[in-house]
């Protein structure tokens, strides 16, 4: 009996040692480094781009703070503006636009998706050949909520709310069913979060593949990257590092301040998705995935950026970073 006990006690002593198993999957950022060349300089008209998309031929760039809300370049060794449009309150005018970052089964040449976050209307934007184009507006469903990370596919669309009060981690809506669901937040916390503080710790970049039925959610505050299903059925989290790194509580705000930003941005094409991670004054990482989130290449960047975009063929990445006028310059990094 004596020996049964000893041997239970050691079982159970071996068994609390060991470290918990868990779903996570894990990546070290570890990267190449790739030196950029100035692709385009916002020194002397003080650009202020915060989002941008390469079509088949230009890329298009949003401004801020300009007159010139929509601007279109194309993709030479020494690109030449070709087509701006301005800013207006008007029912042709864009007022703040942001970018459709799905990745679409069927997509036009030359075609760019925005959501007027203002209008809450749609803009497609077709450029001809000379680089020129106009953009027309239709409607969103009334019941969508104001939306950041917008994803339109032929059967849904899926965001992130602003508030995130109502719609949790993100929102899809079923364009036939004029139906929305909104998904709960995940992973969960066992901190003293407020309830407040809660859109700004599980706040995110988000896109999807329309044909691989894929979502892929690259998080702000965490360390975390997690993988969705069209049935909204979590398929897969990847951390960067060996854990989550949660936020340390701080009373003072709800809005996380002093914590660090990991995810910035995200964009994707056919084949993978390619996420923004934290950088620092010199540098950031950009992870590369498939849309299963296995883990292709990590390219450490040579200035911290603040906004990609990548062509269709997997080829280059251009990305927006901060210049010495506090403008905004845009950097060109092959991937061959």
């Amino acid at each position: 009996m004596r020996n049964t006990i000893l041997f239970l006690l050691t079982l159970w002593g071996l068994y609390s040692c060991q470290r918990p198993s868990d779903s996570y999957n894990r990546i070290f950022p570890d990267g190449e480094k790739r030196h950029g060349e100035l692709f385009l300089s916002g020194l002397d008209n003080t650009l202020a781009f915060y989002e941008l998309q390469v079509t088949d031929s230009f890329v298009v760039f949003l401004d801020f703070f300009n007159d010139t809300v929509l601007q279109v370049y194309n993709l030479k060794e020494s690109p030449g503006q070709t087509d701006y449009l301005l800013k207006g309150n008007g029912p042709e005018d864009l007022n703040m636009p942001f970018v459709n970052k799905a990745v679409l089964s069927n997509k036009k040449t030359n075609h760019i998706s925005l959501y007027d976050l203002r209008k809450q209307a749609i803009g497609n934007y077709q450029i001809d050949d000379s680089g020129k184009g106009e953009v027309t507006f239709e409607k969103i469903p009334q019941q969508l909520p104001f939306t950041k990370d917008i994803n339109i596919t032929h059967e849904y669309i899926f965001g992130i709310d602003i508030d995130q009060r109502e719609n949790g981690l993100f929102y899809r809506y079923d364009i036939e069913k004029d139906e929305l669901f909104a998904v709960a937040y995940a992973p969960k916390h066992d901190r003293s979060y407020k309830e407040d503080m809660l859109p700004f710790l599980y706040n995110s970049n988000l896109i999807v593949h329309e044909e691989k039925k894929r979502i892929v959610q690259g998080m702000l505050k965490l360390n975390l990257i997690q993988l969705y299903d069209f049935d909204l059925t979590l398929k897969k989290q990847l951390v960067v590092g060996e854990q989550i790194h949660w936020p340390a509580v701080d009373p003072t705000y709800v809005d996380l301040p002093n914590a660090t930003n990991y995810f910035t941005s995200i964009c994707g094409t056919d084949d993978y998705v390619y996420l923004l991670y934290k950088g620092s004054i010199s540098s950031s990482y950009i992870l590369i995935l498939d849309w299963e989130g296995n883990h292709k290449k990590t390219i450490e960047t040579d200035v911290e950026l603040k906004r990609i975009t990548v062509d269709k063929d997997n080829r280059f990445i251009l990305g927006v970073y901060e210049n010495i006028e506090g403008g905004t310059d845009v950097r060109k990094y092959s991937l061959l």
